[in-house]
């Protein structure tokens, strides 16, 4: 099965830096009722379709990324020389943190649990349009 150019280039990148976790998105079976689309408002969001038709999005609003936005800036970072983020979603609290990073972070450990949506992230988002999930998965090299 061909996949769409988004992915392949998103795969590429993780077979080089991230073999083991690009082996497990290959071989993962798709779930159909995971889906990446878009908002009322055009952004994109992660949804679950259920049996009975209904679905329930993964952001809560229509917006996640004022959403990501107002929960970060909630956030207080007072010594964050180790970041956790349980979760990746669509990435935008990762990303939100990176528009004011603070200087002793050292270390960001990322545990997702639903590879799932990182599978239909791979697919719908272009990690080169984002220079922070560029360094993260390594599509610039590091110096």
């Amino acid at each position: 099965m061909t996949q769409n150019p988004i992915f392949e280039k998103n795969l590429q990148s993780l077979r080089k830096y991230h073999p083991q976790l690009a082996q497990q998105i290959e071989t993962l079976q798709e779930i159909p009722a995971v889906v990446v689309k878009k908002t009322e408002i055009g952004e994109m969001n992660i949804a679950c379709q259920f049996a009975d038709g209904s679905s329930k999005w993964f952001y809560p609003e229509p917006s996640p990324q004022k959403y990501s936005e107002k929960f970060m800036s909630q956030e207080t970072f007072s010594n964050p020389r180790m970041l956790v983020f349980l979760g990746f979603g669509l990435g935008l609290h990762f990303l939100e943190f990176f528009k004011k990073p603070h200087t002793l972070n050292q270390v960001i450990l990322i545990f997702e649990n639903q590879i799932h949506f990182f599978k239909k992230l791979s697919n719908s988002l272009t990690f080169q349009k984002h220079s922070l999930l560029q360094k993260f998965f390594g599509l610039l090299e590091m110096r």
